[in-house]
């Protein structure tokens, strides 16, 4: 397998989950979606992504359930030209960072707020605060 292939999980809880890229012995859980060049990897891979849920919840089985393959096949795929598939992966792809960095700096300020109260409270006890 190679970074321009896409696998699926097929059978367990996780199944629908797609990865890319993937190096290795594929087992009866996991298969691969092939496609042929009128439709980008990281395309069809982000439009399945997108549809986990809708494959993760709608499974057959008992004790262990799997990909009800009637649900994916029935999939519709929006199929706009290559270069249009091209821009909006690119245009996801930007999101995908932009709320990446927005997440880091959440997580920093609510670091730097926690030091705060902890040193508000540090001073309260030590009774460095001024009464009102």
């Amino acid at each position: 397998m190679n970074e321009n292939e896409i696998i699926i999980i097929c059978d367990g809880s996780n199944s629908g989950d797609v990865f890319l890229g993937f190096k290795g012995i594929l087992a009866s859980t996991i298969g691969k979606i092939k496609h042929n060049e009128e439709i980008d990897t990281n395309y069809l891979f982000l439009f399945l992504k997108s549809n986990f849920k809708e494959l993760n919840t709608q499974k057959r089985g008992g004790a262990i359930s799997h990909l009800d393959n009637r649900i994916f096949n029935s999939l519709e795929i929006p199929f706009p030209p290559l270069s249009e598939q091209k821009r909006i992966v690119a245009y996801l792809d930007d999101l995908r960072e932009k709320i990446e960095r927005l997440k880091q700096l959440q997580q920093k300020q609510l670091e730097e707020l926690d030091e705060l109260k902890k040193s508000i409270l540090e001073k309260a006890f030590q009774g460095e605060l001024v009464k009102s």
